[in-house]
């Protein structure tokens, strides 16, 4: 792999209660088990400086370096040609986390909104199915990087090194008593289509079935 790979994490405080501590399903400690530790660096944080991250720093002054975010000026990756970027510390940084603090790292780090902004679009559904994810469309940060870095490095079988171990994960979880998420879309179109159903099929909520009673029989009759 000849390409540099940075992902930047907003610093996540977790969540404890008298119980148990929240677990954390981000994918990027098994990218950096994947990924060797010179081609791979985590940057923890909100705001990013030169100042503070040399390395980060050698990476944005190289010409062909690439932020993976959907920005409104974000070129589709399929667009880019398909051939082994080598430019002397070009590299891929990735934001990773909730939609909403990618979001907010994107608008706070004007450093991002300088570099050649790319998105994906031509993608399965993500195979992190112990994890519930938004959209059908949406990835692991880890799937993410692994289509990334195997169009910029055209190297095919790049993809396929980097989701195994993932995919391994989540049979050895559900193996263990793990159930396959489905996406918040695919549940709320499976809750619109279950209600259409039982429109069709004349069901009615109890309510309703409280007001056709009223109707029929006045409630002093009943």
């Amino acid at each position: 792999m000849s390409l540099w790979c940075f992902v930047i994490q907003i610093n996540c405080i977790h969540c404890v209660s008298l119980h148990k501590e929240s677990r954390s399903l981000t994918t990027v400690p098994l990218l950096q088990k994947c990924v060797c530790n010179e081609k791979c660096h985590v940057l923890r944080g909100r705001r990013f400086s030169d100042s503070r991250y040399e390395v980060l720093d050698r990476a944005i002054a190289a010409p062909d370096t690439v932020v993976l975010f959907p920005s409104n000026t974000a070129v589709d990756l399929c667009r880019l040609p398909q051939q082994p970027i080598c430019a002397n510390g070009a590299a891929l940084i990735v934001i990773d986390g909730t939609w909403s603090q990618a979001r907010g790292l994107f608008a706070h780090n004007e450093f991002l909104h300088k570099l050649r902004q790319i998105k994906l679009s031509q993608t399965g559904c993500s195979e992190y199915v112990i994890r519930t994810q938004p959209n059908e469309a949406s990835l692991s940060t880890l799937e993410s990087v692994a289509y990334a870095l195997t169009w910029l490095d055209a190297s095919p079988p790049l993809y396929e090194q980097l989701v195994r171990p993932l995919r391994m994960l989540c049979q050895y979880q559900l193996d263990h008593g793990a159930v396959v998420h489905h996406s918040k879309e695919h549940i709320n179109h499976k809750s619109r289509r279950q209600q259409s159903d039982d429109e069709d099929n004349g069901c009615h909520d109890d309510k309703d079935t409280t007001k056709t009673i009223e109707v029929l029989y006045p409630k002093t009759c009943l």
